[in-house]
């Protein structure tokens, strides 16, 4: 099983997006929606969804090889 990794390459502010949808198999931007839902949605406080982001980036290791840092999904 492949680890959760930040992506070096494809990302927009820190790879945590892009890392995550490596890991599960599914393109970028759903994840990058799924983020903003949350945000945005009632049930989610927006600075609960920040803070969680915020400590991805800080926990999640960046790709050390540019083979992790890849998010083509095949």
């Amino acid at each position: 099983m492949e680890k959760l990794r930040r992506a070096k390459k494809g990302r927009k502010l820190t790879g945590v997006c892009a890392g995550m949808a490596r890991f599960i198999g599914v393109d970028a931007s759903y994840v990058r929606l799924a983020w903003l839902a949350m945000a945005l949605v009632p049930p989610f406080n927006h600075l609960i969804v920040i803070a969680a982001y915020v400590l991805l980036a800080w926990i999640v290791p960046a790709a050390e090889r540019e083979a992790e840092a890849s998010i083509d999904v095949q």
